[in-house]
């Protein structure tokens, strides 16, 4: 996948009250009324630590910061991600992020992930997101399918991925570098006319 296939996903993606909006300079409107507290549980699900919040202080700051994520699309060896903000269409308030994975594995697939803040849980907006997000990419012809996985007490985001329109196609044990881990539950969410009965492991270890 190059940085064309992830454009080929409209930017922003709007529907059911949810703006979906790529992690770019355009997003900065919405990022600039973020709650310092809201900032800094974002940047831990990002994986940045506290060193980074200056960057979302100010525009000239946030521009670089994007810059590098969006170089982050095709500069990684194993894998490309995108991440996109979710907003409440009405409030314009961010309430989560999602991240679209491409591992070089497979060009069938995609891997969804997403965190809704706390404050905005048990709202909808997880599956109301997930659904619109994956549907996006399936349309745009990127992907033949959507994977994702959770733990196995992980309630809220199996429901919420349930919710959104996705099969649960199997449990197997989280496969991070060559030790397995916990287990997970995995879903897939599939283009029409294609069976899910893809082996989501392949797309999410």
């Amino acid at each position: 996948m190059t940085q064309s296939s992830f454009s080929q996903i409209p930017n922003p993606i709007i529907g059911d009250g949810i703006i979906l909006l790529g992690f770019s300079v355009g997003s900065w409107d919405y990022v600039r009324t973020m709650p310092r507290q809201h900032t800094l549980w974002y940047l831990s699900h990002l994986k940045l630590n506290k060193n980074f919040l200056d960057y979302f202080a100010e525009r000239e700051s946030y521009i670089p910061l994007c810059r590098y994520y969006q170089n982050f699309e095709t500069s990684t060896k194993f894998h490309q991600e995108k991440f996109f903000w979710v907003i409440h269409e009405k409030t314009s308030a961010i309430v989560g992020q999602h991240s679209l994975t491409k591992r070089y594995v497979d060009d069938r697939a995609l891997m969804l992930g997403f965190s809704i803040h706390p404050d905005y849980q048990n709202m909808g907006f997880g599956s109301r997101s997930a659904r619109i997000l994956a549907s996006a990419a399936l349309d745009s012809g990127v992907a033949d399918l959507v994977c994702a996985a959770t733990s196995l007490t992980n309630l809220p985001s199996i429901n919420a991925l349930l919710t959104a329109g996705f099969t649960e196609v199997e449990r197997g044990p989280h496969i991070h570098g060559a030790f397995p881990g916990p287990l997970e539950r995995r879903f897939l969410m599939t283009r029409p006319g294609i069976a899910p009965d893809y082996p989501a492991y392949q797309c999410v270890k």
